[in-house]
């Protein structure tokens, strides 16, 4: 994880839960600081996450 770019908490993601405050990095030392395990496990879920960037949308099956 040290090479990945870390999750930062946005403002929608605060109004959503509390505990977590705009601007916070969620790295593995704050996940851990986390006073309880239902906390850690959201901050784990919000951080786990797949990117993609759409290339394009014409795409058409091969003909058979």
């Amino acid at each position: 994880m040290e090479n990945q770019a870390r999750k930062f908490v946005d403002a929608a993601i605060a109004a959503q839960y509390p505990f977590l405050k705009v601007g916070t990095q969620l790295t593995e030392q704050f996940v851990n600081s986390l006073p309880n395990d239902e906390q850690k496990e959201i901050a784990h879920q919000i951080n786990r996450r797949t990117e993609f960037k759409v290339m394009r949308t014409d795409y058409e099956p091969p003909k058979k």
